[in-house]
C-alpha cells in the first residue's frame, strides 16, 4: 500500500523507511563480522591454552626456581655482559618431541662437560 506523494509528510515517511533499510543492511553485516570475530576469538583462546599447556609440560620449575631465587651477582657482572644461563630449563622429552634436538644430539651439559674436560 503506497500513500501519494502529495500527502503531507508521505516523503518524510519514506525517507525514514529508506533509513530503517540501510540500518538493517549495516547491522546484518555487524552481525556476520562479530561472528566471524568471536570465531577467530575461540581459535585464539584454544592455541593459547595449547601453548600453556605445552610450556608447563616443558619447563622444569624446580630448575627455573633455583635460578631465579638466587642473589643474581653473578649474572649481572657476567661477561661480556649480563646474562642468564640455565642449564636444563626445558624438559629433553618436550625438545625431542618438537623436534629441537635429535635424539643423538648431546645436551648443552653435556657439551660444556666435554669442553671443560679437553
Amino acid at each position: 500500500m503506497s500513500l501519494p506523494a502529495w500527502i503531507p509528510g508521505v516523503s518524510r515517511i519514506r525517507a525514514l523507511e529508506d533509513q530503517r533499510a540501510v540500518a538493517k543492511s549495516q547491522v546484518r553485516s555487524l552481525r556476520g563480522e562479530l561472528a566471524a570475530q568471536k570465531a577467530l576469538t575461540v581459535e585464539r583462546k584454544a592455541r593459547a591454552a595449547e601453548q600453556k599447556a605445552l610450556v608447563s609440560r616443558g619447563i622444569d620449575a624446580r630448575a627455573l626456581k633455583a635460578v631465579l631465587t638466587g642473589d643474581g651477582r653473578h649474572d649481572r657482572s657476567a661477561d661480556p655482559f649480563p646474562h642468564v644461563v640455565i642449564d636444563s630449563f626445558l624438559k629433553p622429552d618436550l625438545l625431542r618431541r618438537r623436534r629441537l634436538v635429535r635424539p643423538h644430539a648431546p645436551t648443552p651439559c653435556e657439551m660444556a662437560c666435554r669442553a671443560f674436560a679437553e
